[in-house]
């Protein structure tokens, strides 16, 4: 086991919870709702409409973050927001780092992962 990463939308209707608080847009067992789909009943095989239609990105997530990190002479890039923090390791497990990006932040980041894909699309 370890350290995951996982990245969720938040409603419009939920943006000023989980700006004050980010653990109020994630679920209690963020791994379990990444692989277990959450379904109206038994007999009909349908996902719900999931609040938690998350992004997993484990592993591979802080190595795309040196992407996006500068050296300490310049300011970090817009999409750095998404890799910055950390866990902080205690004696039974760790606290996570939980962040909330607004919409308009979102726009910047996005531009940024944008200009760091392939041309000529």
């Amino acid at each position: 086991m370890g350290i995951r990463y996982y990245a969720y939308p938040v409603t419009a209707d939920r943006i000023a919870a989980a700006s004050i608080d980010p653990a109020t847009a994630i679920p209690y067992d963020p791994f379990a709702t990444s692989f277990m789909p959450r379904l109206e009943n038994a007999t009909n095989p349908n996902p719900l409409d999931d609040p938690y239609d998350d992004l997993y990105l484990d592993k591979v997530w802080s190595w795309v973050g040196h992407l996006f990190a500068t050296d300490w002479c310049e300011p970090d890039r817009p999409a750095y927001e998404l890799f910055k923090g950390n866990a902080t390791t205690v004696d039974v497990g760790w606290i996570p780092w939980e962040q909330f990006i607004s919409p308009q932040e979102l726009r910047v980041i996005a531009a940024d992962l944008d200009s760091a894909g392939p041309r000529g699309r």
